[in-house]
Order: structure tokens, then C-alpha cells, then sequence
């Protein structure tokens, strides 16, 4: 991590020169030579999704420096004594780059066994995988699933199925198999271009989708009747994975839709078209342009027009749903609420508002109007509120009102919608 071929070259020598003296009958070289590796891959992995944010390096540049400092140790080696040969073979080892492994190499290399004390890191990081999940600390969970993955790669040991099963039932004790976390931290994995992330992707994948594993137990416990009862558990999936509140507003939804005297919307209000090189081009846009909200008449203006919109007996129609989406943005190296988006029918067309969340210069009065209106959205009012993935969302919100917003059966995620849809 300090990026010292000389520190690395001396505590490995170090480390062997210890291991001889004390004459241990063990494969301590092969140990030592996949705990570098380990330690290698895994600064790879974090310096691509984590550089140093002083620094303006490139990944390419990062990882470089990387091989460099390990070219410089195995430099350092020279044509010493034993010792010194037994730190070259280590430290060329780890410098191989797991990037350019085929990964028919992979599959074809020999299993290595986990050593106890590997399987008690192995532990731990689990351990440590389960509290960042449970904190909602996607960056941690990451890093620590990550280690897993490279420790068991390492290894040559990266069970997929395995691993995803592990995964699946921690989300599932901890009740976050909504896929919003899992999400955030794929997002991680799609900003390194190497094969742990790649692994740990799917892992999360694989993790997040109750069906295979059921298909998979099926096929092992009753070959014979597979494909039918495949099918059945299919579909008992897809009724569970919308909660109960889901089906019910589908529901009446599909009643008021039908009602002659209710305001129902059209895609045709949303689209457009414009005349480009190689003839029209369609989009989407709304067919009036959002309010800007940044004072307190703005605020008091949209609650009125809510409490309006809102009805009191929370009953599920199209124009009494309130969509909502927010934006966020980085200061001093904190993520902040930068601005929230509301928009809601009327007569089938669309309205929405941008409100601004950070006016400048600060506005201690318009900001207390502000965390009134959101708590009484978000806490207080019988809105039927919908959002994209919007745990991270409310837990952002919470934060800014000062109040925990409860996710109850008035929230709706447009995300499990899809998912459900598409399943």
C-alpha cells in the first residue's frame, strides 16, 4: 500500500528467514506465495474501484505503479542466497497478472485446500460482509466480499453456487432481498475491469434470485418430474415477489382505469418527435416543464397542491399516486441531498417540481419549511408514494429530516415492479 519495494523485499525476507530458522514442516513457501498473491489481487481490485482521491492517476496508472513496486523487489533479489531466492520465487508469484490467466487455465490448475487459518479469515470476512449489510455500508460489504472472492480464486476454489447460497441466505435473514444494496455494490464491480469483480458479480447476481436455487434443489431431489415442478415453483415465485400491498393497488388500479369518469394518462402526451439527418427521431418529455421550487411560497405552494392531490383515505388511484426521485451530490467528500423531483396527475397529464435542498447562500428559514413538507409527505400524509430503488433514497431523506421514514405499505418500487414483470 506505501508502495515500497524496499519494506516489501525486507519483510518478506524477513518472514522466510524466520520460517527456516524455526525449521517448520509445513509448505510455508506456497503459503507465503498465495498470501502475497492474495494480498496483490485484492489491492489491484480496491485501488481500481478506491484510488487514493488526492490522486488523479488513471486505474492503468495505479495498477502499473503496483507492478512496478513488485518488478523493483524481485530487482532487489539480485543472485543472493537461498533466502533471498526463496523471496524471488514468492514475489514472482504474485506478480503474475490474474487478468491475463485464461480462464481455462483456471479451471484446469489443481485445487488447492484452504489452510485452518484461511478459513477462519474466511470467517471473518463473512462476519464483516453481514455488519456492513446490515449497516447499509455498500462500500464496505464490497470490500468485504471481495477478499472472499479473492481468497477463494486464489485458491482456485470459487464455487459460484456456493458462495451465491451463502450470500442469499445472509440477505435473506437480514431481510434485504430487495436488490438495492446488492445493486450498489455491483455498481463497484462494474468500475474494475478484472476477474474477481467479474466473479463477484455474478455472485450477487446468482444471490439475489430465489427461482435458481429452488430449480436447482428441484433437480436434484426429483429428476424425474422436473420440468413440472419447475414450472409450478415458477410460478408460485412470481406471486410471491411482490408483496401482498402490491397486488391489492395493481388491482384497484386496473378498476379505476376502467371507470369512464376517472383521468387516466397516455404515452402520446409524452412523446415527441424532431426531424434529425436521417429522419425523425423519438423521445419522451413532459408536456409542461417542471417548477422550480427554491423559496418558502414555492414550498408552501407545492404542500397545497399535495394536500390537494393526496387522498385522506389513502385509496390507490392514478391521480392520487406521488412519484418522487432525488439527486445527490459529493462535498468534501461527503454525499449530500442535492435536490428531490415530485410529480403527480392531473386531469392525465403530468406535473413535477425540482426543489432545491441546498440553497445558496444557506436559508435556515426556507430549509425548516422544507424538512416540514418531507415529513409530512413521507411520515405524516396518506400519500400512495412511488420511487426507483428508493431505499437509498429514503434513508438519505431521513437523514436530512431528522426523522426515520417507515417503509410501509404506502411505498412502492417501480424496480420490483420490472423485475417481476420481466421474471
Amino acid at each position: 500500500r506505501s508502495s515500497d519495494p524496499c519494506w516489501v523485499f525486507s519483510s518478506l525476507l524477513d518472514i522466510v528467514q524466520l520460517m527456516d530458522t524455526k525449521k517448520i514442516r509445513s509448505r510455508w513457501v506456497l503459503e507465503s506465495a498465495s498470501r502475497l498473491e492474495f494480498l496483490v489481487r485484492l489491492e489491484r481490485t480496491l485501488r481500481e474501484v478506491a484510488p487514493d482521491s488526492s490522486s488523479a492517476s488513471s486505474t492503468e496508472t495505479l495498477s502499473n505503479d503496483l507492478n512496478s513496486v513488485l518488478s523493483e523487489a524481485i530487482t532487489l533479489c539480485g543472485g543472493g542466497d537461498r533466502h533471498v531466492t526463496l523471496v524471488k520465487r514468492i514475489l514472482t508469484n504474485a506478480a503474475k497478472d490474474p487478468n491475463q490467466i485464461d480462464s481455462t487455465e483456471i479451471r484446469n490448475n489443481k485445487k488447492v485446500a484452504l489452510t485452518d487459518q484461511e478459513r477462519l479469515q474466511l470467517d471473518s470476512y463473512w462476519r464483516d460482509a453481514e455488519v456492513a449489510l446490515k449497516n447499509n455500508d455498500s462500500k464496505s460489504a464490497f470490500v468485504s466480499l471481495i477478499k472472499i472472492v479473492v481468497m477463494r480464486d486464489g485458491r482456485n476454489c470459487t464455487c459460484l453456487n456456493e458462495l451465491a447460497r451463502m450470500l442469499h441466505a445472509m440477505l435473506e435473514s437480514n431481510s434485504i432481498l430487495d436488490g438495492t444494496i446488492v445493486k450498489e455494490i455491483c455498481d463497484y464491480c462494474d468500475k474494475t475491469d478484472n476477474r474477481p469483480s467479474s466473479v463477484l458479480k455474478k455472485m450477487l447476481t446468482k444471490s439475489i434470485d430465489d427461482e435458481s436455487f429452488y430449480i436447482e434443489d428441484a433437480k436434484q431431489s426429483s429428476k424425474s418430474n422436473n420440468r413440472e415442478t419447475r414450472t409450478v415453483q415458477k410460478t408460485k415465485k412470481k406471486e410471491l415477489a411482490l408483496p401482498d400491498h402490491y397486488h391489492s393497488a395493481i388491482e384497484s388500479l386496473r378498476k379505476t382505469s376502467t371507470n369512464s369518469n376517472s383521468s387516466t394518462t397516455s404515452w402520446a402526451v409524452l412523446a415527441n418527435s424532431r426531424t434529425v439527418d436521417n429522419g425523425d427521431a423519438k423521445y419522451l418529455s413532459l408536456p409542461r416543464p417542471p417548477k422550480w421550487v427554491d423559496s418558502s411560497g414555492d414550498v408552501q405552494c407545492l404542500r397545497s397542491k399535495l394536500h390537494d392531490a393526496i387522498s385522506p383515505s389513502g385509496e390507490m388511484a392514478l391521480n392520487n399516486i406521488l412519484a418522487f426521485d432525488s439527486e445527490f451530490r459529493s462535498e468534501g467528500g461527503n454525499v449530500e441531498l442535492a435536490t428531490i423531483q415530485f410529480s403527480i396527475l392531473e386531469d392525465g397529464l403530468p406535473l413535477a417540481w425540482v426543489v432545491d435542498l441546498n440553497p445558496d447562500p444557506p436559508n435556515v428559514g426556507y430549509s425548516t419549511v422544507i424538512c416540514d413538507t418531507l415529513r409530512w409527505i413521507f411520515v405524516e400524509s396518506d400519500a400512495q408514494i412511488l420511487g426507483f430503488a428508493h431505499r437509498h433514497d429514503l434513508r438519505m431523506i431521513s437523514s436530512y429530516i431528522g426523522k426515520e421514514i417507515p417503509i410501509l405499505d404506502n411505498f412502492f418500487d417501480v424496480q420490483l415492479l420490472a423485475a417481476h414483470k420481466m421474471a
